[in-house]
C-alpha cells in the first residue's frame, strides 16, 4: 500500500511540475502587443513575432497602420532568408547608413544579394517610405 502512495504522490508531484512549466510557456510566449488584440490579423502578428521576423515599434505596440520604411523591408527580407546579416554593413555601400544601426547589417545583406539598390546620390534612404 505504501508502494502505490509513493507512486501517487510522485505522479502528482510530476503533473504539478508538467502544468506550471506549460503555464510559464504560455505566459512567456503571450505577445506584447496591445494595438492587435481583437483584430482578424492578429494570428499572422503572432506568427511574425514569435519567429523574430518582425518585432514590432515599441515592447507594447506593433503599429499595423504605420508605414513601413525601406530599413524595415529589407530587415524583414533578411530575416525571412535565415541568412546570418552579422558584419554584412551597407556602411561602405551607403553614405546614409551609419555603423551600428539596427538595418545597416540587413542592408548590407540586401545590397550583397542584389536585393536593395542605392540612389545616384549613394545614399539608400532607410526611412523611406514603401509603397506598393
Amino acid at each position: 500500500m505504501k508502494k502505490i502512495a509513493r507512486i501517487v504522490s510522485s505522479l502528482a508531484v510530476l503533473l504539478a511540475l508538467t502544468v506550471t512549466s506549460l503555464l510559464t510557456v504560455s505566459a512567456e510566449s503571450k505577445m506584447p502587443f496591445s494595438d492587435v488584440e481583437n483584430d482578424w490579423y492578429y494570428s499572422a502578428v503572432e506568427y511574425v513575432w514569435q519567429h523574430g521576423i518582425m518585432r514590432g515599434v515599441s515592447e507594447k505596440r506593433f503599429s499595423p497602420f504605420g508605414l513601413t520604411t525601406r530599413a524595415e523591408i529589407v530587415t524583414i527580407l533578411s530575416r525571412l532568408s535565415e541568412d546570418k546579416t552579422d558584419g554584412m554593413s551597407a556602411s561602405q555601400s551607403f553614405k546614409d547608413v551609419v555603423v551600428g544601426e539596427w538595418y545597416t547589417d540587413p542592408v548590407g545583406w540586401g545590397v550583397a544579394n542584389k536585393i536593395v539598390n542605392g540612389y545616384e546620390d549613394n545614399t539608400f534612404r532607410p526611412d523611406l517610405p514603401v509603397s506598393r
